[in-house]
């Protein structure tokens, strides 16, 4: 029973360290959110979108799963490259699996929507869900493996992510040089 008790704890500050947004209703962990860029038409924000893409992920058009300008949607199949500290190298080093996520984006005029969800890593030919990080009955590569570094790791990758899209999201279209003088 102590046992039980310390994994749970140690699970309660490990999302709580993180701060993975965590949906209880659907179980999943989710980064989600309706951004208002108001007088900004869908066609204009569609542009904008697939320049955010562009510059968020390498090699886009091979990542994307869906585009849709008349629906107003892109889908990109990406993934979060893990960096954990090495005590040795005093430095966060890549490792080698990546962390595959599911990036969505909905865009009408005025606001868009974008989610991050769908994560897991491919580990022998096998998805392991991010989610699993939040079971207290799984004790094999959550407890073993440095989880709440894998967490923090991801969160910090989304975040840039979502820092990126709403900085090109939100940007003024470039105005030509004034040539009349």
């Amino acid at each position: 029973m102590k046992h039980l008790s310390i994994i749970l704890l140690s699970f309660i500050s490990l999302i709580a360290g993180a701060q993975v947004p965590y949906n209880e209703e659907k179980n999943i962990i989710e980064y989600t959110e309706v951004v208002e860029v108001p007088g900004i038409n869908k066609e204009q924000l569609f542009k904008r979108a697939y320049a955010a893409v562009s510059e968020m992920y390498d090699v886009v058009d091979k990542k994307i799963t869906e585009k849709d300008a008349e629906k107003g949607i892109i889908v990109i199949k990406g993934y979060s490259r893990i960096y954990l500290f090495d005590k040795k190298t005093k430095k966060e080093v890549a490792q080698n699996n990546l962390l595959y996520h599911k990036f969505t984006i909905m865009i009408k005029d005025g606001k868009y929507k974008y989610s991050f969800n769908d994560f897991y890593f491919n580990i022998n030919n096998s998805k392991f869900k991010l989610e699993e990080y939040k079971k207290p009955s799984n004790t094999t590569d959550l407890a073993s493996e440095r989880a709440e570094e894998k967490l923090q790791s991801c969160d910090k990758d989304i975040q840039s992510k979502i820092e990126i899209l709403k900085k090109v999201m939100s940007s003024d279209e470039k105005k030509e040089a004034d040539t009349d003088w």
